[in-house]
């Protein structure tokens, strides 16, 4: 038997059951994925490439470091987790990254983590800025699209 006799179907006149539509937002293009992933890390590196010598190397980090430290990893490792899913909810991560990463840079020479500011304070704001501004504007346009 070829298992259609057997449970009396005609498949002619079975029903069509729809296919299952894709969670609300849809998943991410691969690319977008990518850049809301990789966009905390490589903006950490970038800071990190930037930034002179602290002050008092052997000081103890200022509790606001620690604190903004600590929240940045926790939205590094949301926004890569996110876009390896890629869910949409990996671009409110980055942007949370990048949003933090600027708090970090604000704050770096205001605790007395570093003496004033230099070009390199500068420098670090500009691509921090433009990494937030660049995630917004893509997490924008993600949801108007989805809208």
């Amino acid at each position: 038997m070829d298992g259609q006799k057997a449970l009396d179907v005609d498949p002619r006149t079975a029903p069509v059951v729809p296919m299952a539509r894709p969670a609300v937002g849809g998943l991410l293009p691969v690319w977008v994925a990518v850049v809301a992933g990789l966009l905390g890390p490589v903006l950490v590196g970038i800071c990190a490439g930037l930034e002179p010598a602290p002050a008092h190397p052997g000081a103890p980090e200022p509790v606001l470091s620690l604190v903004l430290g600590y929240a940045t990893l926790f939205t590094l490792l949301g926004a890569a987790a996110w876009a390896l899913a890629r869910r949409p909810g990996a671009l409110a991560w980055a942007a949370g990254a990048a949003g933090l990463t600027t708090l970090m840079v604000v704050a770096c020479p205001t605790t007395g983590h570093h003496h004033g500011f230099g070009t390199w304070w500068y420098a670090e704001m500009a691509v921090c800025l433009g990494a937030l501004a660049g995630s917004l504007a893509l997490l924008r346009v993600w949801t108007l699209r989805r809208a």
